[in-house]
Protein backbone atom coordinates (compact mmCIF):
# COMPACT_ATOMS: atom_id res chain seq x y z
CA UNK A 1 0.00 0.00 0.00
CA UNK A 2 1.28 3.58 -0.57
CA UNK A 3 3.42 4.74 2.36
CA UNK A 4 1.36 7.79 3.36
CA UNK A 5 -1.96 5.94 3.17
CA UNK A 6 -0.54 3.06 5.15
CA UNK A 7 0.73 5.37 7.88
CA UNK A 8 -2.59 7.19 8.14
CA UNK A 9 -4.45 3.88 8.37
CA UNK A 10 -2.14 2.56 11.07
CA UNK A 11 -2.50 5.77 13.09
CA UNK A 12 -6.29 5.46 12.96
CA UNK A 13 -6.12 1.76 13.81
CA UNK A 14 -3.89 2.53 16.79
CA UNK A 15 -6.52 4.96 18.08
CA UNK A 16 -9.01 2.09 18.05
CA UNK A 17 -6.59 -0.18 19.85
CA UNK A 18 -5.69 2.47 22.43
CA UNK A 19 -9.34 3.17 23.19
CA UNK A 20 -10.55 -0.40 23.33
CA UNK A 21 -7.86 -3.05 23.53
CA UNK A 22 -7.16 -2.42 27.20
CA UNK A 23 -10.55 -3.69 28.29
CA UNK A 24 -12.18 -5.46 25.34
CA UNK A 25 -11.50 -8.70 23.54
CA UNK A 26 -13.75 -10.55 21.17
CA UNK A 27 -14.56 -13.35 23.57
CA UNK A 28 -15.75 -16.14 21.30
CA UNK A 29 -16.61 -19.83 21.78
CA UNK A 30 -16.23 -22.68 19.25
CA UNK A 31 -17.06 -26.39 19.32
CA UNK A 32 -16.99 -29.51 17.11
CA UNK A 33 -19.50 -32.39 17.47
CA UNK A 34 -18.99 -35.90 16.10
CA UNK A 35 -21.89 -38.07 14.99
CA UNK A 36 -23.49 -39.10 11.74
CA UNK A 37 -22.26 -35.74 10.43
CA UNK A 38 -19.32 -33.66 11.63
CA UNK A 39 -20.69 -30.39 13.00
CA UNK A 40 -18.78 -27.22 13.92
CA UNK A 41 -20.09 -23.96 15.37
CA UNK A 42 -18.87 -20.70 16.88
CA UNK A 43 -20.11 -17.49 18.47
CA UNK A 44 -18.55 -14.16 17.58
CA UNK A 45 -18.62 -11.91 20.65
CA UNK A 46 -17.59 -8.29 20.19
CA UNK A 47 -18.88 -4.74 20.56
CA UNK A 48 -19.21 -4.31 16.79
CA UNK A 49 -21.61 -6.53 14.82
CA UNK A 50 -20.49 -5.47 11.34
CA UNK A 51 -19.46 -8.54 9.33
CA UNK A 52 -19.85 -9.97 5.84
CA UNK A 53 -20.13 -13.39 4.21
CA UNK A 54 -17.62 -13.61 1.37
CA UNK A 55 -17.12 -15.97 -1.59
CA UNK A 56 -13.52 -16.89 -2.52
CA UNK A 57 -12.86 -18.59 -5.87
CA UNK A 58 -10.12 -20.90 -7.08
CA UNK A 59 -7.17 -19.65 -9.07
CA UNK A 60 -6.81 -16.26 -7.37
CA UNK A 61 -3.29 -14.99 -6.70
CA UNK A 62 -2.79 -13.65 -3.17
CA UNK A 63 -0.09 -12.39 -0.82
CA UNK A 64 0.17 -11.89 2.93
CA UNK A 65 -0.03 -8.24 4.04
CA UNK A 66 1.47 -6.95 7.26
CA UNK A 67 0.51 -4.09 9.56
CA UNK A 68 3.57 -4.04 11.79
CA UNK A 69 6.24 -1.75 13.18
CA UNK A 70 8.30 -3.13 10.31
CA UNK A 71 7.51 -2.28 6.70
CA UNK A 72 5.87 -4.94 4.52
CA UNK A 73 9.06 -5.15 2.48
CA UNK A 74 10.98 -6.43 5.53
CA UNK A 75 9.03 -9.70 5.51
CA UNK A 76 9.33 -12.70 3.23
CA UNK A 77 5.59 -12.64 2.59
CA UNK A 78 3.85 -15.87 1.65
CA UNK A 79 2.39 -15.81 -1.86
CA UNK A 80 -0.10 -18.34 -3.18
CA UNK A 81 -2.80 -19.12 -5.72
CA UNK A 82 -6.01 -20.45 -4.19
CA UNK A 83 -6.56 -24.18 -4.84
CA UNK A 84 -10.02 -24.43 -3.27
CA UNK A 85 -13.09 -22.26 -3.22
CA UNK A 86 -14.49 -21.19 0.13
CA UNK A 87 -16.98 -19.06 2.02
CA UNK A 88 -15.68 -16.94 4.90
CA UNK A 89 -17.15 -14.71 7.57
CA UNK A 90 -15.20 -11.46 7.55
CA UNK A 91 -14.97 -8.63 10.02
CA UNK A 92 -14.47 -5.45 8.01
CA UNK A 93 -12.51 -2.42 9.14
CA UNK A 94 -12.32 0.68 6.99
CA UNK A 95 -9.93 3.59 6.77
CA UNK A 96 -11.37 6.76 5.27
CA UNK A 97 -8.22 7.12 3.15
CA UNK A 98 -7.03 3.53 2.62
CA UNK A 99 -10.35 1.77 2.20
CA UNK A 100 -11.64 -1.58 3.42
CA UNK A 101 -9.65 -4.28 5.15
CA UNK A 102 -11.51 -7.59 5.20
CA UNK A 103 -10.41 -9.99 7.95
CA UNK A 104 -11.69 -13.57 7.57
CA UNK A 105 -12.23 -14.93 11.08
CA UNK A 106 -14.09 -18.12 10.16
CA UNK A 107 -14.95 -20.22 7.12
CA UNK A 108 -15.25 -23.50 5.23
CA UNK A 109 -13.93 -24.58 1.85
CA UNK A 110 -15.40 -26.86 -0.81
CA UNK A 111 -13.61 -29.89 0.68
CA UNK A 112 -15.49 -29.55 3.96
CA UNK A 113 -12.46 -28.15 5.81
CA UNK A 114 -13.28 -25.53 8.47
CA UNK A 115 -11.04 -23.03 10.28
CA UNK A 116 -12.02 -20.60 13.03
CA UNK A 117 -9.88 -17.93 14.72
CA UNK A 118 -10.54 -16.74 18.27
CA UNK A 119 -8.96 -14.09 20.44
CA UNK A 120 -6.20 -15.39 22.73
CA UNK A 121 -6.12 -13.65 26.12
CA UNK A 122 -3.09 -15.32 27.63
CA UNK A 123 -0.44 -13.58 25.54
CA UNK A 124 -1.05 -10.43 27.60
CA UNK A 125 -0.35 -8.15 24.66
CA UNK A 126 3.23 -9.38 24.35
CA UNK A 127 4.78 -8.85 20.95
CA UNK A 128 6.75 -11.03 18.58
CA UNK A 129 10.37 -10.11 19.20
CA UNK A 130 12.20 -12.98 17.48
CA UNK A 131 10.97 -12.64 13.93
CA UNK A 132 13.00 -14.45 11.28
CA UNK A 133 12.69 -12.11 8.32
CA UNK A 134 14.08 -14.74 5.94
CA UNK A 135 11.37 -17.29 6.68
CA UNK A 136 8.14 -17.36 4.68
CA UNK A 137 5.69 -15.44 6.85
CA UNK A 138 1.99 -14.67 7.12
CA UNK A 139 0.09 -12.36 9.44
CA UNK A 140 -2.22 -14.06 11.93
CA UNK A 141 -5.36 -12.35 10.62
CA UNK A 142 -4.75 -13.76 7.12
CA UNK A 143 -4.16 -17.36 8.24
CA UNK A 144 -7.79 -18.52 8.03
CA UNK A 145 -8.01 -17.49 4.38
CA UNK A 146 -4.59 -18.98 3.59
CA UNK A 147 -5.49 -22.38 5.06
CA UNK A 148 -8.91 -22.54 3.40
CA UNK A 149 -7.35 -21.61 0.05
CA UNK A 150 -4.64 -24.26 0.21
CA UNK A 151 -5.69 -27.16 2.44
CA UNK A 152 -8.16 -30.01 1.91
CA UNK A 153 -8.14 -31.21 5.52
CA UNK A 154 -6.59 -30.86 8.97
CA UNK A 155 -3.44 -32.82 8.05
CA UNK A 156 -2.80 -30.51 5.10
CA UNK A 157 -3.29 -27.49 7.34
CA UNK A 158 -0.87 -28.66 10.02
CA UNK A 159 1.80 -29.25 7.37
CA UNK A 160 1.17 -25.77 5.96
CA UNK A 161 1.42 -24.17 9.41
CA UNK A 162 4.79 -25.82 10.04
CA UNK A 163 6.14 -24.32 6.81
CA UNK A 164 5.31 -20.69 7.60
CA UNK A 165 6.01 -18.19 10.35
CA UNK A 166 2.79 -16.78 11.81
CA UNK A 167 3.21 -13.15 12.85
CA UNK A 168 0.90 -11.60 15.44
CA UNK A 169 -0.37 -8.12 14.61
CA UNK A 170 2.10 -5.83 16.35
CA UNK A 171 2.26 -2.06 16.22
CA UNK A 172 3.41 0.47 18.82
CA UNK A 173 3.85 -2.24 21.49
CA UNK A 174 0.30 -3.48 21.01
CA UNK A 175 -0.63 -6.87 19.73
CA UNK A 176 -3.64 -8.78 18.46
CA UNK A 177 -3.21 -12.41 19.45
CA UNK A 178 -5.28 -15.22 17.93
CA UNK A 179 -5.52 -18.98 18.16
CA UNK A 180 -7.37 -21.43 15.96
CA UNK A 181 -9.60 -24.50 15.91
CA UNK A 182 -10.05 -26.50 12.71
CA UNK A 183 -11.87 -29.63 11.60
CA UNK A 184 -12.58 -31.60 8.44
CA UNK A 185 -15.33 -33.84 7.10
CA UNK A 186 -13.44 -36.96 8.25
CA UNK A 187 -13.73 -35.82 11.87
CA UNK A 188 -10.13 -34.77 12.44
CA UNK A 189 -9.75 -31.76 14.72
CA UNK A 190 -6.79 -29.59 15.70
CA UNK A 191 -6.36 -26.63 18.02
CA UNK A 192 -3.42 -24.32 17.30
CA UNK A 193 -2.11 -21.88 19.92
CA UNK A 194 0.36 -19.22 18.78
CA UNK A 195 2.95 -17.96 21.28
CA UNK A 196 4.21 -14.35 21.20
CA UNK A 197 7.48 -15.50 19.61
CA UNK A 198 5.49 -17.16 16.78
CA UNK A 199 6.09 -20.65 18.17
CA UNK A 200 3.14 -22.98 17.60
CA UNK A 201 1.50 -25.44 20.02
CA UNK A 202 -0.66 -28.03 18.25
CA UNK A 203 -3.31 -30.20 19.93
CA UNK A 204 -4.46 -32.77 17.37
CA UNK A 205 -7.75 -34.59 18.05
CA UNK A 206 -7.93 -33.10 21.58
CA UNK A 207 -9.92 -34.51 24.49
CA UNK A 208 -12.56 -31.79 24.15
CA UNK A 209 -13.14 -30.17 20.77
CA UNK A 210 -13.85 -26.80 22.37
CA UNK A 211 -12.03 -23.48 22.25
CA UNK A 212 -12.59 -20.19 24.05
CA UNK A 213 -9.97 -17.51 24.75
CA UNK A 214 -7.26 -19.11 26.86
CA UNK A 215 -4.47 -21.44 25.83
CA UNK A 216 -6.14 -24.80 25.36
CA UNK A 217 -4.09 -26.58 28.04
CA UNK A 218 -4.97 -23.90 30.61
CA UNK A 219 -8.65 -24.39 29.80
CA UNK A 220 -8.29 -28.16 30.30
CA UNK A 221 -6.45 -27.68 33.60
CA UNK A 222 -9.21 -25.40 34.85
CA UNK A 223 -11.91 -27.84 33.68
CA UNK A 224 -10.44 -30.59 35.89
CA UNK A 225 -11.43 -28.56 38.97
CA UNK A 226 -15.14 -29.17 38.23
CA UNK A 227 -17.45 -32.07 39.03
CA UNK A 228 -17.67 -34.58 36.24
CA UNK A 229 -14.13 -33.77 35.14
CA UNK A 230 -12.15 -34.82 38.22
CA UNK A 231 -12.82 -31.95 40.61
CA UNK A 232 -15.39 -30.74 43.14
CA UNK A 233 -16.39 -27.29 41.88
CA UNK A 234 -19.86 -26.61 40.49
CA UNK A 235 -20.39 -23.88 37.91
CA UNK A 236 -23.04 -21.44 39.25
CA UNK A 237 -26.01 -20.75 37.00
CA UNK A 238 -25.20 -17.04 37.11
CA UNK A 239 -21.47 -17.51 36.52
CA UNK A 240 -19.69 -14.72 34.68
CA UNK A 241 -19.37 -15.52 30.97
CA UNK A 242 -15.58 -15.33 30.95
CA UNK A 243 -13.37 -17.63 28.92
CA UNK A 244 -12.83 -20.21 31.68
CA UNK A 245 -16.53 -20.48 32.55
CA UNK A 246 -17.66 -20.66 28.92
CA UNK A 247 -15.25 -23.54 28.33
CA UNK A 248 -16.66 -25.39 31.37
CA UNK A 249 -20.27 -24.72 30.30
CA UNK A 250 -19.52 -25.94 26.78
CA UNK A 251 -17.77 -29.06 28.12
CA UNK A 252 -20.74 -29.95 30.35
CA UNK A 253 -23.14 -29.72 27.41
CA UNK A 254 -20.63 -31.46 25.14
CA UNK A 255 -20.59 -34.49 27.45
CA UNK A 256 -24.38 -34.48 27.88
CA UNK A 257 -24.99 -34.38 24.14
CA UNK A 258 -22.44 -37.13 23.52
CA UNK A 259 -24.11 -39.31 26.17
CA UNK A 260 -27.46 -39.11 24.37
CA UNK A 261 -25.96 -39.23 20.85
CA UNK A 262 -27.14 -35.71 20.10
CA UNK A 263 -24.82 -34.22 17.52
CA UNK A 264 -26.88 -32.25 15.02
CA UNK A 265 -26.52 -28.63 13.99
CA UNK A 266 -29.35 -27.86 16.44
CA UNK A 267 -27.32 -29.41 19.25
CA UNK A 268 -24.30 -27.31 18.33
CA UNK A 269 -26.48 -24.19 18.39
CA UNK A 270 -27.70 -25.26 21.85
CA UNK A 271 -24.11 -25.02 23.10
CA UNK A 272 -23.70 -21.69 21.36
CA UNK A 273 -26.82 -20.28 23.02
CA UNK A 274 -25.66 -21.52 26.43
CA UNK A 275 -22.29 -19.80 26.05
CA UNK A 276 -23.57 -16.62 24.37
CA UNK A 277 -23.06 -13.23 25.98
CA UNK A 278 -26.20 -11.12 25.81
CA UNK A 279 -25.81 -8.51 28.55
CA UNK A 280 -25.94 -5.16 26.75
CA UNK A 281 -25.33 -3.34 30.04
CA UNK A 282 -21.70 -4.48 29.97
CA UNK A 283 -20.90 -2.51 26.80
CA UNK A 284 -18.41 -1.22 25.82
CA UNK A 285 -16.23 -3.20 28.20
CA UNK A 286 -17.39 -6.66 27.25
CA UNK A 287 -18.30 -8.01 23.84
CA UNK A 288 -21.73 -9.51 23.30
CA UNK A 289 -22.61 -12.30 20.90
CA UNK A 290 -23.10 -10.55 17.57
CA UNK A 291 -23.53 -13.61 15.36
CA UNK A 292 -23.45 -17.39 15.43
CA UNK A 293 -22.46 -19.70 12.59
CA UNK A 294 -22.73 -23.48 12.33
CA UNK A 295 -21.33 -25.87 9.73
CA UNK A 296 -22.27 -29.36 8.63
CA UNK A 297 -18.84 -30.39 7.37
CA UNK A 298 -20.17 -33.66 5.99
CA UNK A 299 -22.96 -32.15 3.91
CA UNK A 300 -21.01 -28.89 3.37
CA UNK A 301 -23.80 -26.58 4.54
CA UNK A 302 -23.39 -23.32 6.47
CA UNK A 303 -26.08 -21.95 8.81
CA UNK A 304 -26.01 -18.62 10.60
CA UNK A 305 -28.01 -15.96 12.40
CA UNK A 306 -27.13 -12.64 14.00
CA UNK A 307 -28.19 -10.63 17.02
CA UNK A 308 -30.17 -8.19 14.89
CA UNK A 309 -31.46 -10.73 12.33
CA UNK A 310 -32.19 -13.99 14.14
CA UNK A 311 -33.88 -15.76 11.19
CA UNK A 312 -31.47 -18.46 10.04
CA UNK A 313 -29.84 -18.39 6.61
CA UNK A 314 -27.97 -21.25 4.97
CA UNK A 315 -25.61 -21.91 2.06
CA UNK A 316 -25.02 -25.23 0.27
CA UNK A 317 -21.34 -25.14 -0.63
CA UNK A 318 -21.61 -28.05 -3.06
CA UNK A 319 -24.01 -26.06 -5.26
CA UNK A 320 -21.44 -23.33 -5.94
CA UNK A 321 -19.01 -23.62 -8.87
CA UNK A 322 -15.85 -21.95 -7.58
CA UNK A 323 -14.03 -22.52 -10.88
CA UNK A 324 -16.01 -19.70 -12.49
CA UNK A 325 -15.19 -16.50 -10.63
CA UNK A 326 -18.20 -14.28 -10.01
CA UNK A 327 -18.15 -10.62 -9.06
CA UNK A 328 -20.51 -10.97 -6.13
CA UNK A 329 -20.71 -8.44 -3.34
CA UNK A 330 -20.08 -9.78 0.14
CA UNK A 331 -23.41 -10.41 1.87
CA UNK A 332 -24.03 -8.37 5.00
CA UNK A 333 -24.36 -10.84 7.84
CA UNK A 334 -27.41 -8.86 8.99
CA UNK A 335 -29.07 -8.87 5.55
CA UNK A 336 -32.86 -9.33 5.45
CA UNK A 337 -32.56 -12.45 3.25
CA UNK A 338 -33.72 -15.64 4.97
CA UNK A 339 -33.54 -19.38 4.35
CA UNK A 340 -31.49 -20.71 1.44
CA UNK A 341 -29.23 -17.92 0.15
CA UNK A 342 -27.01 -20.20 -1.97
CA UNK A 343 -28.17 -18.55 -5.20
CA UNK A 344 -26.81 -15.23 -3.99
CA UNK A 345 -23.33 -16.75 -3.87
CA UNK A 346 -23.77 -18.38 -7.28
CA UNK A 347 -24.97 -15.36 -9.25
CA UNK A 348 -25.90 -12.57 -6.85
CA UNK A 349 -29.50 -13.13 -7.98
CA UNK A 350 -31.04 -12.68 -4.56
CA UNK A 351 -29.37 -9.37 -3.80
CA UNK A 352 -31.68 -6.46 -3.13
CA UNK A 353 -32.01 -3.91 -6.00
CA UNK A 354 -29.38 -1.18 -5.90
CA UNK A 355 -28.42 -2.15 -2.39
CA UNK A 356 -25.11 -0.73 -1.23
CA UNK A 357 -23.28 -1.94 1.84
CA UNK A 358 -22.16 1.25 3.56
CA UNK A 359 -18.95 0.70 5.45
CA UNK A 360 -18.39 2.94 8.48
CA UNK A 361 -15.00 3.32 10.05
CA UNK A 362 -14.59 0.91 12.96
CA UNK A 363 -13.92 3.68 15.47
CA UNK A 364 -17.24 5.36 14.69
CA UNK A 365 -19.03 2.02 15.02
CA UNK A 366 -17.46 1.46 18.40
CA UNK A 367 -18.44 4.92 19.61
CA UNK A 368 -21.98 4.27 18.40
CA UNK A 369 -22.05 1.00 20.35
CA UNK A 370 -20.75 2.83 23.41
CA UNK A 371 -23.70 5.24 23.30
CA UNK A 372 -26.45 2.65 22.90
Amino acid sequence: MPGNSRNVFVIILILCVVLYTGSITFACTAVVLHGKDIIAARNFDWTNGQAFVVRHDRGVKKEADFLQDNDDDDFNSVQWVSKYGSITFDVVETSLLYGQISIPVDGINEKGFWVSSLWLDDNDGKTSSNIDFKKASINNWKLVEYLLDNCADVNDALKAIKNVQIINFNYADMSVNLHYIMADSSGNVAIVDILPDSKVIIHKNPEFDILTNNFYQLSLDNLKKYKGFGGELVLPKDAEANSENRFVEAAILYNDLKKYHKDSICDAFKIMRATAQNDLSELPYEGITQWTVGYDLTKKIIYWYSRTKDAKKFIKISDIDFSKPQKIKPLDINDVLVGNVTDYFKTGANSLPNKKHKFLFFLFNSISNDNR
